[in-house]
């Protein structure tokens, strides 16, 4: 009974180590730091796809127009939430981050809530 009790405990951690290492693996490279919140490449471009993808739907208010401050492309900018860990915004609660998207459908650039105003974040790729 001990042989297979190992057997099940190997296969259960060997299934969760594989799990853990795909979901690390499909994040892709890092490209925007919110105070030390790291939004990785994967999630910004199936983001910014969802955007373009709407063609003027919105999902609980969003994607919404933004008055670029800044950021290159085409207007009009438009904004949607991200959310650490969560790889497309699909509705509910946001937690005050923002990726801004061009009229092509093209990421170019994140903001963060601070307070009453909003923040650009560190970007770690060029969006050209």
């Amino acid at each position: 009974m001990k042989p297979l009790r190992l057997t099940v405990i190997t296969a259960i951690l060997s299934l969760s180590t594989s799990l853990y290492a795909a979901q690390d693996g499909d994040k892709g490279y890092e490209m925007y730091n919110c105070k030390d919140i790291y939004f990785y490449s994967t999630s910004v471009y199936a983001s910014a796809k969802r955007v373009h993808d709407l063609n003027g739907q919105t999902v609980d208010g969003y994607p919404t127009s933004y008055i670029s401050r800044g950021f290159s492309g085409t207007g009009p900018h438009k904004m949607i939430p991200m959310t650490p860990g969560i790889e497309v915004y699909m509705g509910g609660q946001t937690c005050g981050y923002f990726l801004i998207v061009d009229s092509q459908g093209n990421p170019r650039g994140m903001i963060y809530r601070d307070g009453q105003k909003y923040e650009n974040c560190e970007a770690y790729q060029d969006e050209s």
